[in-house]
């Protein structure tokens, strides 16, 4: 990895980083990623809801250089007197593995 000292411009940093030589500091992350949750029963006698899945971890190592997007899961809905589940949170991109909270 290239080491750089000094003081730059903004566009010989953004040079330097589209030709990758701008070095990325690793960052370490924690995370939580929670699914949406469920809904009860029937409109006027339903039980609660369930909770959503969740995943969660500390001091992951993750470069300046990765890019991610998260999908945030909906909660369950009710139609006709039936509860739905909700659905799935997930976080993904490049140079990290896929995270997924489950409903």
């Amino acid at each position: 990895m290239a080491q750089y000292s000094g003081i730059f411009t903004t566009t010989q940093q953004m040079q330097a980083k589209g030709a990758s030589t701008w070095p990325f500091a690793p960052a370490s992350v924690s995370y939580l990623v929670v699914a949406g949750g469920g809904t009860g029963g029937s409109a006027c006698m339903g039980g609660g809801g369930g909770a959503g899945g969740l995943v969660y971890a500390t001091n992951q190592a993750w470069s300046g250089s990765n890019s991610f997007s998260v999908t945030v899961g909906y909660g369950g809905y009710l139609n006709d007197n039936t509860g739905y589940s909700g659905d799935n949170s997930v976080v993904s991109g490049t140079g990290i593995t896929t995270i997924t909270a489950s409903h």
